[in-house]
């Protein structure tokens, strides 16, 4: 739809291959542009592609720190290094990687807005002009009828040729137009002649003949188009094409007219819909899905719609950079729907490695301990069941591939049952040509009387095991395809480690090996696969231009104000936008019935990506923490689900914490959480009663400082600042909360809590080797904390800084790599732990 570009617009086919791909190595790895060995620059010799030079990267940071000017969260490097970027998840209160979708191809196509206001019910534009026309031309054949009576020919007016009077008529709206605009040609009298009230220039009569009510033919919505875009229009075939966008993104729909088509603005507008819904409310629950689930970027596009409200909630363990992976979610989503085989172009994140093959796509998993999301898919050219990091996928294409795989692509399904993480670490030529192998894996770990949060613990993270205990011992079992995926997980409960056996093998020691040394062996082990020739029909953007689509575009959002506030009157043109390309005052034709009216997205239905992720947050479980039950019926009735939707719902966050404690899904959970949101909008101190440590009863007068959701451990905390402390409060653990009449001010309630846990921060440094994929891993792991690596030859320094009553969290999180990280340097006491219980363990 777009005609030009500006200076810092993204293409589309260059998303994921560059925008993304640079965000991710400056990011998360931030070492490949900080090396302090001069002789390592990744950025320098990573670009493979010619379309990516080495010296466009320069240009490519200016922009991209563009784009994220307003969000001051992200902490930059200086102008003498600016090769990495870093983020604190705890205070960050949007996601500030959406901005990314918002800078798609640039300059605004005229023909999008004539299209919206021409088709839109508030907008009044055809009568008016219509009226003045008809009355004029009547006025004009009276004066014919005079001018023929001098000479006695009273009936003239019927006795003429039909002719005669199209001539008459034709040369009066010459005149008509010649006196609204001067720059309006002859073309607008075909256009009033093709709309739906048309005026017979026999009869003076208006006819009706089109049959579909508030439709309007191609044909008449473009000679508008060709009269207000004088500059520069489309050929009618182009013009026609931006419509097939538009009712590809749920926008318009059509209708087959004699030999053409006809076209009507959907009804699905925000504001109607969320009439008798408290807008506050409404957007709490927006913002909470945008930070907590895929596709999040569209309930941004959501709130914008509204007018960006502040998000309330604070999140904990938030991988911001998987927003960025949307973009291929939406694709992958759109194959696993319609049983598509599909062609992925995939590029190693650290050996940049490019690869394009064939697969059938399976399952979406996601972990919301180490933030990395994979692809369950079948592979037909080696008969295997294997599993694709989402944010090294470049590009999907559709492909054809009409071989036969089902009892293959069966097994493979039946294989996910028993998959103990979200990915398949090792590759296996043929894994599901025969009947799935399994494996048989049992724990045995000492817990003392005292340790009931040990076996909390286990149930929370138990996946798809069972346990049982006895005499202090307790036993875990799970049935697994791949044992070693479980490993690491087992590794975090070192000091109380008795055995660990695959299918009856006693295997402890080389579970806990890496305790003892160091590995050495390189870590590149992961499967190649060699690049396939094209396959016929491959076509790209399955369905991912639906996010990353230009009327979401800053410009685009621009320009649509720019043209309502003229309308109203209150703007002048003086910007770019349109200069050289569009006279705004061409769109004076139109008038706005609704002086209500402020943003144009007021006059544009929600496109079917939003309609389909509305769908999925009324029908989710935490709806009904934000909107009561009736507005939830209300919602569900509009957005029902219908059969060929995107899945988003079926995307398996799989080791999101299983919580024993059922309180969550009780009226009275719901009810304190509304009191609490309400009292922190409010700002108003509350009374809560909670249960505590030793679970007896106790009540506190509170003031709200902050909201806290994990979604790792799937709970919500509320953070209350004491006279010299901090004190955080389990929601599950509330029993009742009670709104006091008492004010304070939240914003500073807010700005001492961050001061305080800013206080409290210690930092740790580790080093580590390109071992077990260790700089990927922990890279990864940790970039919901602020941190900074660095590299030196073939060793890594990561500095990491973390609150201190999350010290035993960085403690699990360390004890899965042994002795392949070193600390050199700790200000809190994670190290003296970390090494306290890896002794421990190796004198058991």
């Amino acid at each position: 739809m777009v005609s030009k570009g500006n200076s810092n617009a993204i293409l589309p086919g260059n998303f994921n291959d560059k925008f993304k791909n640079n965000i991710r190595d400056m990011f998360i790895y931030q070492y490949k542009g900080i090396s302090k060995n001069k002789k390592f620059s990744d950025f320098k010799r990573k670009f493979t592609d010619k379309n990516q030079l080495p010296s466009t990267f320069s240009n490519d940071i200016s922009n991209l720190k563009e784009v994220f000017a307003e969000n001051s969260e992200i902490i930059f490097s200086n102008k003498n290094t600016p090769c990495y970027c870093t983020i604190d998840s705890r205070f960050v209160e949007n996601n500030p990687f959406f901005s990314l979708y918002r800078y798609t191809v640039g300059k605004p196509d005229i023909s999008f807005f004539i299209i919206v206001l021409a088709l839109n019910s508030n907008i009044d534009y055809i009568d008016n002009l219509q009226d003045y026309f008809i009355n004029e031309y009547k006025n004009e054949v009276e004066r014919f009828k005079k001018e023929q009576a001098k000479y006695n020919n009273k009936n003239s007016w019927d006795n003429i040729p039909k002719s005669t009077k199209k001539d008459i008529f034709s040369d009066f709206t010459e005149i008509v137009l010649n006196e609204y605009r001067n720059s309006i040609s002859g073309t607008f009298a075909e256009y009033i002649s093709a709309c739906c009230k048309k005026v017979n220039p026999y009869t003076l009569e208006l006819e009706n003949d089109f049959p579909y009510k508030n439709y309007k033919t191609l044909n008449q919505l473009y000679d508008l188009y060709k009269i207000l875009d004088n500059y520069n229009y489309f050929s009618q075939k182009n013009f026609k094409n931006t419509l097939f966008d538009l009712e590809k993104l749920g926008i318009v729909e059509s209708k087959k007219f004699k030999k053409s088509y006809c076209y009507k603005l959907k009804d699905n507008m925000l504001n109607n819909i969320l009439k008798d819904i408290k807008e506050n409310d409404f957007c709490n629950m927006i913002n909470f899905f945008s930070e907590t689930t895929v596709l999040g970027v569209v309930g941004t596009f959501i709130n914008n719609r509204i007018g960006n409200k502040k998000n309330i909630f604070s999140y904990k363990h938030k991988y911001f950079y998987n927003t960025l992976n949307d973009y291929n979610i939406c694709d992958l989503l759109c194959a696993i729907k319609n049983n598509l085989w599909i062609k992925v172009f995939y590029r190693n994140g650290i050996n940049l490695i490019s690869q394009s093959f064939v697969c059938y796509p399976i399952e979406i998993r996601q972990s919301t301990y180490n933030g990395r999301q994979h692809l369950i898919c079948y592979n037909p050219e080696f008969r295997s069941v294997t599993s694709i990091r989402i944010d090294f996928i470049d590009r999907i294409v559709k492909t054809d591939f009409h071989e036969n795989h089902s009892a293959e692509i069966e097994n493979a399904i039946e294989s996910t049952k028993y998959l103990w993480g979200v990915g398949y670490n090792d590759f296996v030529n043929g894994n599901v040509k025969g009947k799935i192998k399994v494996h048989n894996v049992s724990i045995k770990l000492k817990v003392e009387d005292n340790e009931e949060y040990i076996v909390d613990r286990v149930v929370r993270e138990s996946r798809l095991g069972k346990f049982s205990i006895e005499k202090n011992i307790l036993t875990f079992t799970a049935t697994v395809t791949q044992p070693g995926e479980m490993y690491s997980w087992i590794k975090t409960f070192a000091k109380r480690i008795l055995s660990v056996t695959v299918d009856e093998v006693n295997v402890t020691e080389t579970v806990l090996s890496d305790f003892v040394t160091e590995t050495t062996e390189n870590s590149n082990s992961k499967h190649i696969f060699e690049n396939q020739p094209p396959a016929k029909n491959e076509n790209s953007n399955l369905y991912s231009d639906q996010i990353f689509n230009e009327i979401f575009n800053l410009d685009y959002e621009k320009a649509g104000n720019c043209i309502i506030q003229h309308l109203k009157g209150n703007y002048n043109q003086s910007d770019e936008l349109f200069k050289n390309d569009f006279d705004l005052t061409t769109v004076d034709i139109f008038e706005l019935k609704d002086s209500s009216i402020n943003s144009f997205y007021d006059l544009l239905p929600l496109t079917k990506i939003e309609i389909q992720w509305l769908k999925y947050c009324v029908n989710n479980s935490k709806a009904k923490l934000f909107l009561e039950e009736n507005q939830l019926s209300k919602l569900k009735e509009i957005f029902t689900v219908e059969e060929n939707d995107l899945p988003i719902s079926s995307i398996n966050y799989y080791d999101k914490f299983k919580s024993h404690n059922e309180i969550a899904d009780t009226d009275i959970y719901i009810d304190n959480f509304k009191k609490i949101v309400k009292a922190f909008t409010d700002e108003k101190s509350v009374k809560i009663n909670y249960k505590s440590v030793n679970n007896s009863a106790v009540t506190r007068l509170v003031n709200i400082g902050l909201i806290e959701y994990s979604n790792k451990d799937d709970k919500f905390r509320i953070y209350c600042k004491k006279e010299k402390s901090v004190s955080v409060y389990n929601l599950e653990r509330i029993n009742s909360v009670e709104i006091l009449s008492d004010s304070y001010n939240r914003n500073s309630a807010e700005k001492n809590i961050k001061n305080y846990i800013l206080n409290q921060r210690k930092e740790i440094t580790l080093e580590f080797t390109n071992v077990k994929n260790i700089p990927d891993r922990l890279l990864t792991e940790f970039t919901p904390w602020e941190k900074l690596c660095t590299r030196l030859d073939d060793r890594y320094n990561v500095t990491i800084k973390y609150d201190s009553p999350d010290s035993f969290e960085i403690v699990t999180r360390l004890l899965s790599y042994g002795k392949n990280i070193k600390i050199l340097k700790d200000t809190g006491n994670v190290k003296t732990e970390l090494e306290n219980r890896i002794n421990k363990q190796l004198s058991m």
